[in-house]
């Protein structure tokens, strides 16, 4: 076995030398995990993306993956760090060059151009294109980040499209990031009613925005006590604005 496999690292060297894509990204994943080499993250990052430049849609995933999670190679200090720019180099070139566009991919796309920095600049528009689809395969995180999205680009019939489905496939947080943003857009009855829907789950930040809404009286009648009530509840599960609330409207320091 062992000759075995000197053997076949030995063919895998020299087809890599000659730029045989194929040779060179299964010599990149052996340096990656040791696998009858000596392990060196920095080696297999540099037969990647040679492999990648010779037209392999495997090296161009392996690339956006490693770019887009960065990776440490144990007891050196060898370390490949996150690059968003690059991640989302390689992951749009291998779909460019027919990979298949699966869920991860938009996900972390969608992600990369949402939240920006590690080399990349925020952009709404081009997260919403990649979460898109897993949205509408009824991913309750892609939904709510594209809700997101279209509330930065100001399209408010899509941001409310979209968190609404995301509030009824998903759980408290997304219930309670629709009451957020019908609060946003200042219709309070329905952000009472899906704060509500996601407080009757404890959800500490919609007791907070029930708080808020009851002391000045957004959507009903102003109710100190009620709010007071909500906080108390919000303070429970540790939310932090309710404790503050609770100071400066009631003198009340609560751990």
């Amino acid at each position: 076995m062992f000759f075995k496999e000197r053997k076949i690292v030995k063919d895998l060297i020299v087809r890599a030398g000659r730029g045989q894509a194929e040779a060179e990204f299964e010599l990149a994943k052996r340096h990656m995990s040791g696998k009858g080499v000596k392990q060196d993250i920095i080696k297999a990052l540099e037969l990647y993306e040679d492999s990648a430049k010779h037209g392999s849609v495997p090296a161009q995933l392996a690339l956006g993956e490693l770019y887009f999670n960065g990776v440490e190679e144990l007891f050196t200090d060898k370390r490949i760090d996150r690059d968003y720019e690059k991640a989302a180099y390689y992951y749009e070139k291998a779909v460019e060059n027919g990979a298949e566009v699966t869920e991860d991919i938009c996900m972390q796309l969608g992600e990369i151009y949402r939240f920006g920095g590690y080399g990349i600049a925020e952009d709404a528009k081009k997260s919403a294109f990649w979460y898109l689809n897993p949205a509408k395969q009824g991913n309750t995180d892609a939904q709510s980040a594209l809700a997101g999205c279209y509330f930065v680009l100001e399209d408010k019939q899509n941001a409310l499209l979209w968190a609404g489905k995301a509030a009824e496939g998903g759980g408290k947080d997304e219930m309670c990031s629709l009451g957020a943003m019908y609060f946003d857009y200042k219709d309070y009855a329905n952000a009472l009613i899906w704060y509500g829907k996601a407080a009757e789950l404890n959800d500490d930040f919609a007791l907070y925005g029930l708080g808020e809404m009851y002391l000045n009286g957004y959507g009903v009648k102003a109710d100190r006590e009620k709010a007071k009530e909500y906080w108390l509840k919000a303070a429970e599960y540790g939310n932090t604005e309710a404790k503050d609330r609770l100071k400066t409207y009631f003198h009340e320091a609560v751990e």
